[in-house]
C-alpha cells in the first residue's frame, strides 16, 4: 500500500511539472494602471506624430516661414515708370526692393507705363494731345482735321440710328433731332422706344468730336434745307416722310 501511495504521488507531481504557467503566456501590466500592454506595440510611433499617406512621418513646417499679406504692394523703378519690380516679403510684410518705390506712394494723377503715340497725361489718364481725337478706346488718336471729324460724326449718327427703326404701324415713329456743333441736321426718324437713347448718344458724339476738338475753326457750319418731316412706317422701317423715304 505505502509503495502504491508513493507512485502516484511520483506521476502527480511529473505531469504537474511539463505544464506551461499561465502567467509566462500573459503580457506584462502597466505599472501605474496594471492595464495589459500590448508587447507587440511597444515600439509603435507616437499617435501625435503627422504621418503621410504612405505611412511616413511627414515633415513639420519650417521654423522661418513667412507670414505676408495676400496682397503684395506693385513696386517700380519710379512713379510713371514702365519697369516693374517684384517685392519681396520679409518676416510678415511686404517691401519694395533698394532702388524702387511703392506705387502707392506716387501722386494720384500719375499715369503708368509707355504713352501711346500722340498721347498726354491729364488725371491719370493717356489722353489725345489738342488737335488730336480718339474714336474708341482701342483705337489710335488722329488729327482732327475737318474731313476726319465729318466723317465720324456721319458714322456715329449712323451707329445710333441701326436698327432702332423697327416699327409696326405709323405711330411707332418720330423725328428727333440729330444736328449738333458741328453741322444742323434734318433729323432722323425712329421708333419712339429708342428716341431718348438716340439723344443721349448724339450729346455725346457732340461733345467729343464738335466742341472738344473746335470743330467751327477748322469747318464751316452747314444747315441743310429740310421739307416738313411726316414720320411713317413703311416696310417696318420708320423714314422721314411717307412720301419721299
Amino acid at each position: 500500500m505505502r509503495y502504491l501511495l508513493l507512485t502516484l504521488v511520483f506521476a502527480a507531481a511529473s505531469c504537474g511539472g511539463t505544464s506551461t504557467p499561465k502567467s509566462a503566456t500573459q503580457a506584462p501590466a502597466d505599472a501605474a494602471s496594471g492595464a495589459t500592454v500590448d508587447a507587440g506595440k511597444a515600439d509603435a510611433a507616437p499617435t501625435d506624430i503627422a504621418q503621410n499617406a504612405d505611412g511616413a512621418v511627414a515633415d513639420g513646417a519650417p521654423a522661418d516661414v513667412s507670414h505676408c499679406p495676400v496682397d503684395m504692394p506693385t513696386c517700380a523703378t519710379s512713379c510713371g515708370s514702365e519697369v516693374l519690380v517684384e517685392a519681396v516679403c520679409g518676416a510678415t510684410a511686404w517691401s519694395c526692393p533698394a532702388g524702387s518705390i511703392d506705387a502707392a506712394t506716387c501722386p494720384p494723377d500719375t499715369c503708368w507705363g509707355k504713352p501711346p503715340a500722340d498721347t498726354v497725361c491729364a488725371k491719370g489718364q493717356w489722353v489725345c494731345k489738342p488737335g488730336w481725337v480718339q474714336f474708341s478706346a482701342a483705337a489710335p488718336c488722329v488729327e482732327a482735321t475737318c474731313e476726319v471729324l465729318q466723317a465720324a460724326l456721319l458714322a456715329g449718327i449712323d451707329s445710333l440710328t441701326v436698327n432702332h427703326q423697327l416699327c409696326g404701324k405709323d405711330e411707332d415713329c418720330v423725328i428727333v433731332a440729330s444736328s449738333t456743333a458741328c453741322q444742323g441736321t434734318c433729323g432722323v426718324a425712329l421708333s419712339k422706344s429708342q428716341a431718348q437713347a438716340f439723344k443721349d448718344g448724339i450729346a455725346a458724339l457732340d461733345q467729343k468730336l464738335c466742341k472738344d476738338t473746335n470743330f467751327a475753326t477748322k469747318c464751316q457750319y452747314v444747315a441743310p434745307k429740310c421739307a416738313a418731316p411726316a414720320p411713317a412706317c413703311v416696310n417696318t422701317q420708320c423714314v422721314y416722310s411717307k412720301a419721299a423715304p
